[in-house]
Protein backbone atom coordinates (compact mmCIF):
# COMPACT_ATOMS: atom_id res chain seq x y z
CA UNK A 1 0.00 0.00 0.00
CA UNK A 2 1.34 3.26 -0.66
CA UNK A 3 2.06 5.89 1.68
CA UNK A 4 3.09 9.67 1.99
CA UNK A 5 5.58 11.20 4.10
CA UNK A 6 6.78 14.36 5.10
CA UNK A 7 10.68 14.03 4.47
CA UNK A 8 12.92 16.79 5.94
CA UNK A 9 15.68 17.73 2.86
CA UNK A 10 18.63 18.10 3.87
CA UNK A 11 20.50 19.05 0.45
CA UNK A 12 19.92 19.66 -2.95
CA UNK A 13 22.73 21.01 -5.91
CA UNK A 14 22.77 20.94 -9.06
CA UNK A 15 25.44 18.47 -10.06
CA UNK A 16 25.79 18.79 -14.01
CA UNK A 17 24.06 20.27 -16.61
CA UNK A 18 22.02 18.16 -19.27
CA UNK A 19 21.25 19.45 -22.40
CA UNK A 20 19.89 22.92 -21.40
CA UNK A 21 18.50 21.51 -18.45
CA UNK A 22 19.97 21.07 -14.92
CA UNK A 23 20.53 17.67 -13.13
CA UNK A 24 19.95 18.08 -9.70
CA UNK A 25 20.63 15.51 -6.39
CA UNK A 26 18.22 15.79 -3.40
CA UNK A 27 18.88 13.88 -0.36
CA UNK A 28 16.28 13.67 2.38
CA UNK A 29 15.54 11.93 5.34
CA UNK A 30 13.11 9.03 4.47
CA UNK A 31 12.20 6.08 6.72
CA UNK A 32 11.86 3.19 4.62
CA UNK A 33 14.54 1.13 2.99
CA UNK A 34 13.65 0.60 -0.62
CA UNK A 35 14.96 -1.93 -3.22
CA UNK A 36 17.44 -1.02 -6.19
CA UNK A 37 15.01 -0.53 -9.17
CA UNK A 38 12.32 1.59 -7.17
CA UNK A 39 10.83 4.75 -7.42
CA UNK A 40 9.09 7.15 -5.63
CA UNK A 41 6.38 10.06 -6.23
CA UNK A 42 7.53 13.19 -5.14
CA UNK A 43 4.55 15.95 -4.57
CA UNK A 44 4.73 19.47 -5.40
CA UNK A 45 2.28 20.83 -3.08
CA UNK A 46 1.11 23.29 -6.01
CA UNK A 47 -2.56 23.08 -6.43
CA UNK A 48 -1.49 24.03 -10.33
CA UNK A 49 0.47 20.57 -10.76
CA UNK A 50 -1.26 17.79 -8.75
CA UNK A 51 0.36 14.68 -10.37
CA UNK A 52 3.40 13.92 -8.30
CA UNK A 53 6.98 13.10 -10.34
CA UNK A 54 8.11 9.73 -10.04
CA UNK A 55 11.75 9.98 -9.59
CA UNK A 56 14.16 6.68 -9.58
CA UNK A 57 16.12 5.94 -6.09
CA UNK A 58 19.78 6.74 -6.83
CA UNK A 59 20.94 5.38 -2.95
CA UNK A 60 19.71 4.89 0.52
CA UNK A 61 21.88 4.92 3.59
CA UNK A 62 21.53 5.60 7.27
CA UNK A 63 17.84 6.66 6.86
CA UNK A 64 18.83 9.25 4.15
CA UNK A 65 17.28 9.18 0.64
CA UNK A 66 19.03 10.48 -2.47
CA UNK A 67 17.54 11.33 -5.73
CA UNK A 68 19.23 12.43 -8.92
CA UNK A 69 16.79 13.63 -11.61
CA UNK A 70 16.82 15.68 -14.64
CA UNK A 71 15.04 19.48 -14.06
CA UNK A 72 13.43 19.29 -17.69
CA UNK A 73 9.51 20.39 -16.86
CA UNK A 74 7.10 22.04 -14.72
CA UNK A 75 7.23 19.76 -12.05
CA UNK A 76 10.66 18.78 -11.46
CA UNK A 77 12.07 22.85 -11.88
CA UNK A 78 9.56 23.31 -9.18
CA UNK A 79 10.94 20.98 -6.74
CA UNK A 80 14.35 21.90 -7.54
CA UNK A 81 14.12 25.31 -7.41
CA UNK A 82 11.72 26.35 -4.90
CA UNK A 83 10.37 22.95 -3.03
CA UNK A 84 13.56 21.32 -2.77
CA UNK A 85 15.66 24.05 -0.89
CA UNK A 86 17.48 22.46 2.55
CA UNK A 87 15.58 22.71 5.67
CA UNK A 88 11.87 22.32 3.80
CA UNK A 89 9.85 19.13 4.03
CA UNK A 90 8.87 17.33 0.69
CA UNK A 91 6.02 15.13 0.49
CA UNK A 92 7.18 11.58 -1.04
CA UNK A 93 5.88 8.21 -1.73
CA UNK A 94 6.51 5.15 0.06
CA UNK A 95 9.08 2.92 -2.79
CA UNK A 96 6.75 1.94 -5.68
CA UNK A 97 7.33 -0.55 -8.36
CA UNK A 98 9.01 -3.74 -8.76
CA UNK A 99 12.76 -3.53 -8.51
CA UNK A 100 15.81 -5.47 -9.95
CA UNK A 101 16.36 -9.55 -9.11
CA UNK A 102 19.93 -8.64 -7.35
CA UNK A 103 20.30 -12.38 -6.69
CA UNK A 104 20.29 -13.27 -9.85
CA UNK A 105 23.78 -11.27 -10.55
CA UNK A 106 25.04 -14.45 -8.02
CA UNK A 107 27.99 -15.97 -9.51
CA UNK A 108 27.96 -14.41 -12.42
CA UNK A 109 29.91 -11.00 -13.63
CA UNK A 110 27.42 -8.15 -13.39
CA UNK A 111 27.11 -5.03 -15.97
CA UNK A 112 25.19 -1.76 -15.40
CA UNK A 113 24.54 -0.20 -18.34
CA UNK A 114 22.79 3.07 -18.26
CA UNK A 115 22.44 6.34 -20.21
CA UNK A 116 21.44 10.19 -18.88
CA UNK A 117 19.07 10.24 -16.07
CA UNK A 118 18.48 6.37 -16.40
CA UNK A 119 22.23 6.48 -14.99
CA UNK A 120 20.85 7.08 -10.77
CA UNK A 121 19.31 4.25 -9.93
CA UNK A 122 22.31 1.88 -10.82
CA UNK A 123 24.57 3.85 -8.37
CA UNK A 124 22.14 1.93 -5.43
CA UNK A 125 22.51 -1.25 -7.41
CA UNK A 126 26.21 -1.08 -7.70
CA UNK A 127 26.32 -0.99 -3.74
CA UNK A 128 24.27 -4.30 -3.46
CA UNK A 129 26.55 -5.69 -5.97
CA UNK A 130 29.22 -4.39 -3.68
CA UNK A 131 27.75 -6.23 -0.70
CA UNK A 132 27.37 -9.44 -2.63
CA UNK A 133 30.76 -9.42 -3.65
CA UNK A 134 29.95 -9.61 -7.34
CA UNK A 135 32.81 -8.16 -9.83
CA UNK A 136 30.75 -5.04 -11.41
CA UNK A 137 31.45 -3.34 -14.98
CA UNK A 138 29.53 0.25 -14.89
CA UNK A 139 29.13 1.55 -18.55
CA UNK A 140 27.54 4.90 -18.63
CA UNK A 141 26.86 6.99 -21.59
CA UNK A 142 26.12 10.65 -21.64
CA UNK A 143 25.48 13.15 -24.42
CA UNK A 144 28.79 15.28 -23.67
CA UNK A 145 31.92 15.76 -21.20
CA UNK A 146 29.52 18.41 -19.35
CA UNK A 147 26.91 16.19 -18.62
CA UNK A 148 28.63 13.34 -16.92
CA UNK A 149 27.33 13.39 -13.15
CA UNK A 150 27.82 10.48 -10.33
CA UNK A 151 31.33 9.60 -11.78
CA UNK A 152 32.93 9.76 -8.33
CA UNK A 153 30.60 7.82 -6.73
CA UNK A 154 31.06 4.65 -9.25
CA UNK A 155 34.56 4.89 -9.36
CA UNK A 156 33.81 3.96 -5.34
CA UNK A 157 31.62 1.51 -6.19
CA UNK A 158 32.02 -0.49 -8.97
CA UNK A 159 35.30 -2.50 -10.47
CA UNK A 160 35.15 -0.93 -13.49
CA UNK A 161 33.52 2.27 -14.93
CA UNK A 162 33.66 3.27 -18.58
CA UNK A 163 32.13 6.20 -19.54
CA UNK A 164 30.94 7.18 -22.82
CA UNK A 165 29.80 10.45 -24.50
CA UNK A 166 27.98 11.02 -27.85
CA UNK A 167 30.07 13.31 -29.03
CA UNK A 168 33.24 11.81 -28.24
CA UNK A 169 34.02 14.50 -26.00
CA UNK A 170 35.37 12.23 -23.09
CA UNK A 171 35.76 8.29 -22.61
CA UNK A 172 34.14 6.13 -25.19
CA UNK A 173 32.99 7.72 -28.42
CA UNK A 174 29.40 6.62 -28.57
CA UNK A 175 26.78 5.48 -26.49
CA UNK A 176 27.12 2.68 -23.94
CA UNK A 177 25.25 0.01 -25.89
CA UNK A 178 28.39 0.26 -28.10
CA UNK A 179 30.84 0.19 -25.45
CA UNK A 180 29.44 -3.06 -24.00
CA UNK A 181 30.03 -4.49 -27.50
CA UNK A 182 33.61 -4.07 -26.94
CA UNK A 183 33.73 -5.22 -23.25
CA UNK A 184 31.01 -7.92 -22.74
CA UNK A 185 31.69 -11.74 -21.89
CA UNK A 186 29.62 -14.45 -21.37
CA UNK A 187 27.61 -15.68 -18.56
CA UNK A 188 26.68 -12.33 -17.36
CA UNK A 189 24.07 -10.10 -15.34
CA UNK A 190 22.54 -6.92 -17.02
CA UNK A 191 20.86 -4.29 -15.23
CA UNK A 192 19.62 -1.24 -17.34
CA UNK A 193 18.39 1.71 -17.57
CA UNK A 194 17.97 4.75 -20.26
CA UNK A 195 16.67 5.86 -23.28
CA UNK A 196 14.62 3.38 -25.06
CA UNK A 197 16.77 2.80 -28.23
CA UNK A 198 19.81 2.60 -25.57
CA UNK A 199 17.80 -0.63 -24.34
CA UNK A 200 16.87 -1.99 -27.47
CA UNK A 201 20.66 -2.14 -28.15
CA UNK A 202 22.11 -3.78 -25.43
CA UNK A 203 19.13 -6.02 -24.90
CA UNK A 204 19.63 -7.57 -28.63
CA UNK A 205 23.80 -7.60 -27.89
CA UNK A 206 23.53 -9.93 -24.70
CA UNK A 207 20.30 -12.33 -25.75
CA UNK A 208 22.75 -14.17 -27.97
CA UNK A 209 23.94 -16.14 -24.92
CA UNK A 210 21.12 -17.57 -23.18
CA UNK A 211 23.05 -17.85 -19.88
CA UNK A 212 22.93 -13.58 -19.66
CA UNK A 213 20.49 -12.24 -17.08
CA UNK A 214 18.78 -9.13 -19.02
CA UNK A 215 16.93 -6.78 -16.54
CA UNK A 216 15.35 -3.56 -17.76
CA UNK A 217 14.36 -0.24 -15.86
CA UNK A 218 11.72 1.17 -18.05
CA UNK A 219 10.86 5.16 -18.47
CA UNK A 220 7.16 5.89 -19.08
CA UNK A 221 5.13 8.80 -18.27
CA UNK A 222 3.08 8.06 -15.47
CA UNK A 223 0.05 9.52 -13.90
CA UNK A 224 -0.52 7.97 -10.40
CA UNK A 225 2.58 5.74 -10.13
CA UNK A 226 1.22 3.12 -8.20
CA UNK A 227 -1.22 1.52 -11.08
CA UNK A 228 -4.76 3.23 -10.89
CA UNK A 229 -5.02 5.24 -13.45
CA UNK A 230 -3.05 2.51 -16.52
CA UNK A 231 -1.50 5.30 -17.95
CA UNK A 232 1.41 3.62 -18.37
CA UNK A 233 1.44 0.69 -20.31
CA UNK A 234 3.99 -1.23 -21.97
CA UNK A 235 3.87 -4.46 -24.33
CA UNK A 236 5.78 -7.57 -23.22
CA UNK A 237 5.85 -10.88 -23.65
CA UNK A 238 4.25 -13.81 -21.10
CA UNK A 239 4.76 -17.11 -21.94
CA UNK A 240 4.92 -16.48 -25.32
CA UNK A 241 1.71 -14.21 -25.56
CA UNK A 242 1.55 -10.54 -26.19
CA UNK A 243 -0.15 -8.29 -23.12
CA UNK A 244 0.27 -5.28 -21.87
CA UNK A 245 1.67 -4.36 -18.32
CA UNK A 246 1.58 -1.48 -15.99
CA UNK A 247 5.20 0.29 -15.71
CA UNK A 248 4.34 1.37 -12.46
CA UNK A 249 2.89 -1.55 -11.07
CA UNK A 250 4.27 -4.44 -12.84
CA UNK A 251 7.53 -3.22 -13.38
CA UNK A 252 9.00 -0.63 -13.41
CA UNK A 253 11.84 -3.15 -13.82
CA UNK A 254 11.33 -6.03 -16.49
CA UNK A 255 12.69 -9.40 -18.21
CA UNK A 256 14.58 -7.49 -21.17
CA UNK A 257 13.99 -10.92 -23.32
CA UNK A 258 10.20 -10.14 -22.85
CA UNK A 259 10.39 -6.46 -23.88
CA UNK A 260 8.33 -5.78 -27.35
CA UNK A 261 10.21 -3.17 -28.46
Amino acid sequence: MKRLYECNVLCIEKTAVSGTDGVYRLTAEYPEIPKPGQFVNLYTGSDAMLLPRPISVCDYADGKLTLVFRAGGKGTRYIAERVGKSGEKLTVSSPLGNGYPMERAEGKRAFLIGGGVGVPPLLYAARALRLMGVHTTAVLGFRDSEGVFLEEEFLKTADEVHICTDDGSRGFSGNAAECLRRIKGDNCAAFMCGPRPLLKAACELLADDSTNEIWVSLEERMGCGYGACVGCVTNVYEDGVAVMRRVCKVGPVFDGRNIIW
